[in-house]
């Protein structure tokens, strides 16, 4: 279902000109029946003279090539339309622009909005899908198989810069002593410290 309601709108207005253009191709298809109904009545009867017959034969003849021409300009309105509805729905879906090309100017047919042309591109695509992954199996084997260790060591294995941070993160780090003209406190010795007597004089100690 298409998500936006200018989509709709959109989706809308085509299908309803759509149908307009079949109804008015019908009508010139029943307008083209009585020209031809009328030309046959005039040469069958003997009532008209013949160049009133021909004059008629004339004006149907005519009013034939305006209904086919009608008939064309509606065939193609319809096409036109039903471009517009296959536009709406590829803007939606996830195809290249190729396939997407080709779904757009597709035969139409009775066979859904895309026709025929739409299966058998789904079949292609399926096609190919189980190709490429036969492929993929038959040339997995072709790969060396020390590439995955080889690749693993390599996303195993640190850095130079790493190694440089590891190295600086498991020495401890020294601490600092504040300094005292830092305002720090200097740490206390532990322990008695021994005391120095002053020198006596000799003079002093004789005469004691």
């Amino acid at each position: 279902m298409l998500t936006t309601p200018k989509d709709q709108y959109v989706a809308r207005q085509a299908d309803r000109a759509h149908q307009c253009a079949f109804q008015a191709s019908a009508a010139a298809n029943n307008i083209a029946l009585l020209t031809n109904s009328v030309v046959t009545l005039v040469e069958r009867s003997t009532i008209v003279a013949p160049e009133e017959a021909e004059e008629i034969a004339k004006v149907a003849s005519t009013a034939l090539t305006l209904c086919a021409a009608v008939a064309v300009s509606q065939a193609r309105i319809t096409a036109w339309m039903t471009q517009i509805q296959r536009h709406l729905w590829l803007q939606q879906a996830a195809v290249t622009e190729p396939a997407r090309k080709v779904l757009l100017d597709a035969p139409i047919s009775s066979d859904g909005l895309f026709g025929p042309q739409f299966l058998a591109m789904v079949e292609s695509m399926k096609a190919a899908s189980e190709q490429a992954e036969d492929i993929r199996q038959h040339v997995s084997w072709l790969q060396p198989a020390g590439k995955p260790q080889r690749l693993q060591q390599q996303q195993q294995q640190p850095t130079q810069p790493q190694r440089k941070t590891d190295r600086h993160a498991q020495q401890p780090r020294r601490q600092s002593c504040p300094s005292a003209a830092a305002g720090g406190t200097v740490p206390r010795l532990q322990g008695t410290v021994p005391r120095l007597r002053p020198p006596t004089r000799e003079g002093g100690a004789r005469r004691e």
